[in-house]
């Protein structure tokens, strides 16, 4: 009888499709934006889920590629896009698609008409709270739907194309158990590879803290602590 194999021991054969700066985010944070898969980045607060959305974009074009970043609402910030793509700005920001979407019909429109010969290695939804906010009563089964049939869509053409998605979130801890649950709840949470909570460091000037919550990586990549802002992406021992 054949021995079982442990899950942990199970080779995820996986392509990391971008190069992040500074180096210690891309060794956490790069190492699971992997070909053919979905991730979600939530936290509390909007503004450093924005801010990495634009690092992993000025990550996706700094190689060959080139990225959809879907603004549910103004969060694309040329100037911030410019600090994180740094001397070679010039260069890379004609690589980044910007397109608006103002609900889940928009969402699913704009993801399937993505075809192999855009070149299009990542897609960046900034945010699904502001989609979902745009589509429906908040709880409503009908949006619950809404939203399940986009995720099923998405998942169809990431498999196809073998590129990766990336979502932020808006998430709260629940006053009971402090479980950390982002506005896409169940139907969210079981239609993505990869979880990273995001979050503010007090204290310090543009400081985030990110910490990789599941993934299929084996070992799954440590938090790591930088920063991020309009003067660029940086590690904290640098001013």
């Amino acid at each position: 009888m054949p021995q079982s194999m442990p899950l942990d021991a199970i080779d995820v054969k996986t392509e990391t499709l971008v190069k992040l700066q500074p180096r210690q985010l891309d060794l956490v944070l790069g190492q699971v934006i992997l070909s053919g898969q979905v991730s979600l980045v939530h936290g509390p607060e909007k503004a450093p889920l924005t801010l990495v959305a634009h690092a992993v974009t000025a990550g996706a074009v700094s190689g060959t590629g080139r990225c959809l970043f879907l603004d549910s609402g103004g969060r694309y910030n040329p100037k911030l896009m410019r600090a994180m793509l740094g001397d070679s700005a010039l260069d890379l920001v004609g690589r980044i698609i910007i397109g608006p979407v103002f609900g889940l019909a928009d969402l699913r429109e704009a993801i399937k008409n993505v075809k192999p010969s855009d070149g299009v290695l990542v897609i960046v939804v900034d945010s699904l709270t502001g989609v979902l906010n745009l589509t429906g009563d908040a709880g409503s089964k009908e949006r619950q739907r809404d939203l399940f049939g986009t995720l099923e869509e998405l998942r169809g053409v990431v498999n196809e194309l073998g590129l990766h998605v990336l979502l932020t979130d808006h998430s709260s801890g629940d006053w009971q158990t402090g479980e950390r649950r982002p506005v896409g709840g169940n139907v969210l949470a079981h239609s993505i590879d990869t979880s990273v909570y995001c979050s503010w460091i007090r204290k310090v000037e543009d400081g985030i803290l990110l910490t990789v919550e599941r993934s299929p990586v084996f070992p799954p990549p440590a938090s790591v602590a930088v920063k991020l802002g309009v003067r660029g992406p940086r590690s904290l021992s640098r001013r």
